[in-house]
């Protein structure tokens, strides 16, 4: 329950099933970071295995199956794969009828995890997948089995992505000034979200006649180092700026001329989610469900993954357009992603399928 994107989805499942009158109670394998925190403040009852201060061993699964068999939830519902085997077992130790399984990413990790999740799959009702395109990945890897899948997309809250306010004291706060054209990039400094590729664009991009600045704000990952190292070797010092991990995004969106993400893998990321509710163009390479939120050519432009000189061309036709096309381009991927992403849509989504897997009524925890 820190800053990422499936948390963000679990706090947001979570609050509007509570506003609905279900009950609901979070468990988290580590210890509580920003968002389990202020869910927990929210009311939402939020606890945790606090597992990074001890190993996962028989007598942690033991104390959570006691735990759920004195209060046994109508459904559990597991996030991401440390926990989708963890619920799998507790669920069949606790005797909790009901479990859907949520993969958020169309890549999570080695051989040796898909097949676990393909090993188990008789040992959920359901599993869910956050876009289309990520889960015909996870069919034709023969990781779900189509009759099992269901597709269910992130939900983005639209009263925590206001439209786009005045700018000038959050660029004053970082030094920019009014002048340059801002880049935004969101997510942890992984190989999943391939900055290398972002900073060889950069360099592609040479002398365009337009100032520019490309901020990035992600947790370190293991590739801090390695990063600013390239940054530093390709002279891009004044061009590439690491933020760290943020609390404010939505400040760095609304100074954002544009919004860039160079994954070379996704689910259906938040981050984009939430540039494009946010009125902001995008460029982003074409993974997992990002063709599902940005209508090419029209709310931003797609390019294939780990291809610096296409997301260059992309970024430099982004920045050499008028200023009211990117404006124009910015409302229609508002437009879009709020029509058909919406929290309370998708959230109706899951109350349709609690009832397939036979949940009924609200009293059911």
């Amino acid at each position: 329950m820190g800053l990422g994107g499936a948390d963000k989805q679990v706090a947001n499942l979570a609050r509007e099933l509570v506003a609905r009158g279900f009950d609901v109670e979070v468990i988290a394998l580590v210890p509580l970071g920003e968002i389990g925190k202020r869910l927990g403040e929210g009311g939402v009852k939020v606890s945790s295995l606090d597992l990074t201060k001890r190993r996962l061993g028989l007598r942690t699964v033991w104390e959570l199956t006691l735990a759920l068999r004195r209060r046994p939830p109508g459904l559990l519902i597991t996030f991401m794969f440390h926990a989708n085997v963890l619920g799998r077992l507790i669920a069949l130790l606790a005797g909790i009828p009901r479990v859907v399984v949520s993969i958020r990413n169309e890549r999570f990790g080695s051989k040796r995890r898909e097949f676990l999740e393909r090993i188990l799959q008789p040992f959920c009702d359901v599993i869910v997948a956050n876009s289309r395109l990520a889960g015909e990945g996870l069919v034709k890897r023969r990781i779900v089995s189509r009759n099992r899948l269901r597709i269910i997309p992130n939900g983005i809250a639209i009263d925590r992505c206001p439209v786009r306010a005045s700018v000038m004291e959050t660029r004053g706060s970082l030094g920019l000034g009014a002048l340059p054209f801002v880049w935004v990039a969101v997510g942890r400094l992984h190989l999943q979200k391939d900055y290398r590729t972002l900073i060889d664009a950069v360099a592609n991009l040479g002398d365009i006649g337009i100032p520019y600045v490309v901020l990035i704000a992600g947790q370190d990952a293991g590739l801090e180092s390695a990063l600013k190292e390239r940054v530093q070797e390709l002279g891009l010092m004044e061009k590439i700026q690491f933020l760290g991990p943020r609390k404010d995004v939505e400040k760095l969106l609304s100074i954002a001329n544009a919004f860039v993400s160079s994954s070379a893998w996704e689910g259906l990321p938040n981050a984009v989610m939430e540039a494009l509710a946010s009125g902001v163009p995008v460029v982003a390479t074409r993974v997992g469900g990002v063709p599902e939120l940005i209508e090419d050519g029209h709310s931003g432009f797609l390019v294939q993954a780990g291809d610096p000189v296409g997301l260059s061309k992309a970024m430099s036709r982004l920045m050499s357009l008028p200023a009211e096309t990117r404006i124009t381009m910015g409302k229609s991927g508002r437009d879009h992603v709020l029509s058909n992403f919406g929290i309370q849509a998708v959230v109706d989504r899951w109350e349709e399928l609690f009832e397939e897997v036979g949940l009924t009524g609200q009293g059911d925890p």
